[in-house]
């Protein structure tokens, strides 16, 4: 939408040649209202992308999550197995 006003903006030096000011009034008003309409369809189009793309999306996240919490018990398992088997070595040698 920024964009596009910039744009219609920036080609308001028509508008200060005092040459059919109101004609330029017209293309101007035309210009932001278009840009109006865009950026509404744009916004309309964005969240339907994110309607229809969003719960697979979400879904393969979660399961991504919970293969990433499986990995990270099993880790933290045989670290800890390590860590008794390890303490278990150290009080045989006292």
């Amino acid at each position: 939408m920024f964009a596009t006003l910039t744009a219609g903006v920036s080609s308001m030096p028509a508008l200060f040649a005092q040459v059919q000011a109101d004609a330029d009034m017209f293309g101007l008003a035309e210009r932001l209202g278009l840009g109006v309409v865009m950026a509404i369809l744009g916004y309309k189009i964005i969240i339907k992308i994110i309607d229809v793309f969003g719960p697979p999306l979400l879904a393969r996240l979660n399961t991504h999550d919970t293969e990433v919490q499986n990995q990270l018990s099993d880790i933290k398992k045989n670290v800890e197995k390590l860590d008794e088997h390890l303490s278990g070595l150290a009080k045989n040698e006292n």
